[in-house]
């Protein structure tokens, strides 16, 4: 994949997702209320089996690419991929507490329209969603990619303080709004970034790796935030996700890429200058014989230092015309 696809690619993921929580939580409460919660439950079950029909009717699977064989690189000490993936995973701990507990708590507690309420949230969340991951695509900061990613992170834990003004409703979902648009270009960047800094043969393994390392973390934030609902401190409760979303942004600001940590790209471009094939040599006898430099499709003058620091130039044998005799024959 071309270096400058990576982000509308990866941005892809993110669009369909965002688009599928959409149309779900939006479908949510009018089935809850029609069909009942157990029927609700075996249809979510039957979009699974779906998805797997959809799998079993992929006739062609795409050939993967060739790719230049690279060595194996030390991932797991790479500063860039570790801050951003500990950055992540504080940043999914807030977000699973304002997903899993928070909205839920506000929607029953202190927002009107309880089911059709938190519908409205989470589609609130997946719309952001849409619109960062359609931007994240669609553009790419001309600061590097550990900045933007700081930025972004920072305005949507800015967010998450709107939460302060509940029992208003418009408040509390552009929280969820504003924590969608701008966690989404995060995913689409980290994603091209780990892609330029992992090489080809371990994306697999470490993508796995730093992919379960960050999902695992929203159970962690819904724990975090329960007491603190259940006592009713609702403004300790958004402090604490703030800070949580906030403070890793901060130290990826003081973090600077090291561009000799990069790793090769897939499909590196070839050399404009081709090497020219070796000519016999036509040194006299008793001298070395000129071999041509590689990548030179000429006999360039080589320079080479002579006594008291001058510079005598030396060029390479030139190639008898046919008949000439040969001077060191005489």
């Amino acid at each position: 994949m071309a270096e400058g696809q990576r982000d509308a690619a990866n941005a892809l993921e993110s669009v369909s997702y965002s688009l599928s929580g959409i149309i779900g939580f939006t479908l949510a409460a009018p089935l809850l209320a029609t069909v009942g919660p157990a029927n609700m439950l075996a249809l979510d079950a039957a979009t699974y089996v779906c998805f797997t029909i959809a799998l079993t009717r992929i006739r062609t699977p795409l050939r993967p690419r060739k790719t230049t064989p690279s060595p194996k690189a030390p991932v797991f000490r790479d500063k860039v991929l570790i801050a951003t993936t500990v950055a992540f995973m504080a940043f999914n701990i807030a977000e699973g507490a304002m997903t899993m507990v928070v909205a839920p708590w506000l929607a029953k507690e202190h927002l009107p329209g309880d089911g059709a309420t938190l519908s409205l949230l989470m589609a609130a969340l997946s719309a952001g969603e849409l619109l960062g991951g359609f931007a994240a695509g669609a553009w790419r900061p001309r600061i590097g990619r550990l900045t933007a990613i700081a930025l972004v992170e920072l305005v949507a834990a800015a967010g998450i303080l709107a939460l302060l003004g509940s029992p208003d409703w418009m408040m509390v979902t552009a929280a969820f709004l504003i924590m969608g648009t701008f966690s989404a270009p995060m995913t689409v960047w980290a994603q091209s970034l780990r892609m330029e800094r992992v090489p080809p043969a371990q994306r697999g393994r470490i993508f796995s790796v730093f992919r379960t390392m960050m999902q695992a973390t929203p159970p962690i934030g819904a724990a975090l935030v329960t007491p603190l609902l259940v006592a009713g401190n609702l403004p300790a409760a958004v402090i604490l996700m703030t800070a949580l979303a906030a403070v890793p942004a901060f130290v990826l600001l003081l973090l600077r890429e090291n561009p000799t940590e990069s790793t090769p790209v897939d499909n590196p471009r070839p050399l404009w200058i081709k090497p020219s094939p070796a000519t016999p040599s036509t040194a006299p006898a008793g001298h070395p014989a000129a071999v041509p430099a590689p990548g030179i499709t000429k006999a360039s003058t080589q320079h080479n230092p002579g006594p008291a620091g001058t510079h005598n130039a030396t060029e390479a044998p030139r190639e008898r015309p046919l008949g000439e005799a040969d001077p060191a024959s005489s």
